[in-house]
């Protein structure tokens, strides 16, 4: 059995989106429109009204990886703020 070193997030941010139907990977916040990621936040009860816009904006912004962090810390309250 192989063993695979995992991509960084700069690597699948960058690279090509998944193939429709045919491929399952990516970054959410670069490859979803941004009316199916405010859904899938809202259906996963990704922390309140407030935060769900927090995240929204930072991807709007084409800060995908800060809004990685920001959905992290709205989950894990008691990890390092993205902040500071």
């Amino acid at each position: 059995r192989a063993s695979y070193t995992p991509y960084n997030c700069t690597k699948i941010v960058l690279g090509n989106p998944p193939q429709s139907g045919v491929e399952h990977h990516g970054c959410p916040y670069k490859h979803y429109d941004d009316s199916n990621l405010g859904a899938l936040l809202g259906k996963l009860k990704i922390g309140n009204a407030g935060e769900r816009d927090a995240i929204m904006a930072l991807k709007k912004e084409g800060n995908f990886q800060l809004a990685c962090a920001k959905h992290f810390e709205v989950m894990h309250p008691s990890a390092s703020s993205v902040e500071g």
